[in-house]
């Protein structure tokens, strides 16, 4: 296909695929010209892929390009969102500028104001670590706060008659069942596995929960609609 119909395809501007390649996250296309190139089916996918990963994960070019890197590395050439995220988002981790140090530079990194920033570290919604007198901020913090300033902006809040309060009453259960749940597993498995064994499946399982939460979110919205 011409670049035009991908365009339509994908929903994007020509400039953005042109970035894209420039970046490393596409492939160059095989020219046909001087001025027009042949894109295959791939491209819809690869486009998609990497839409998604920029608005659910906030994740920067550089490091999507390392991801496409080990999806092609893969046995059918394909990954799909929930492979991604169950394979490598954990170890992706050690990849990303994982913190932020400051109040100041949180909230500039996630458009949050600073009474909306203190309100969710007083509900544990945001939670950040003090080390050397300095407060740190998580990745996943600075997800969290990205997520939250986005739903001010569709009008998710008060003014819609959504409580932004009932988020410290979901984090407060989330929380809860996830404690109860790793103190259930490390009771159960208590000597009869290695400290390394214990380890890795304590992050797998809290990532297949993190999984299952999010879909089970999906599923029940989808029933109320």
């Amino acid at each position: 296909m011409r670049i035009r119909e991908l365009v339509d395809r994908t929903r994007i501007s020509k400039q953005t695929i042109h970035h894209y390649i420039n970046s490393g996250v596409l492939p160059r296309p095989r020219k046909l010209g001087k001025n027009s190139a042949d894109y295959n089916d791939r491209y819809v996918d690869r486009i998609q892929t990497i839409k998604e990963l920029q608005e659910h994960y906030y994740l920067p070019l550089t490091t999507i390009k390392k991801i496409l890197k080990k999806q092609k590395k893969s046995p059918n050439g394909n990954l799909s969102l929930l492979q991604i995220q169950s394979q490598y988002f954990k170890p992706l981790d050690r990849l990303l500028p994982t913190e932020v140090v400051g109040k100041k530079a949180f909230e500039d990194a996630t458009g949050l104001t600073r009474k909306s920033r203190s309100t969710f570290e007083k509900w544990k919604i945001i939670t950040p670590e003090k080390r050397n007198d300095k407060w740190i901020y998580s990745h996943d913090n600075v997800v969290i706060g990205k997520l939250l300033v986005e739903m001010g902006k569709i009008g998710t809040g008060p003014r819609a008659g959504f409580d932004f309060e009932e988020l410290k009453r979901v984090s407060d259960v989330f929380r809860a069942s996830i404690l109860k749940s790793r103190g259930q597993f490390l009771k159960s498995s208590h000597g009869k596995l290695s400290p390394e064994e214990m380890e890795d499946k304590t992050e797998k399982i809290s990532e297949l929960m993190s999984i299952y939460y999010y879909h089970l979110n999906r599923e029940l919205s989808a029933g109320q609609s």
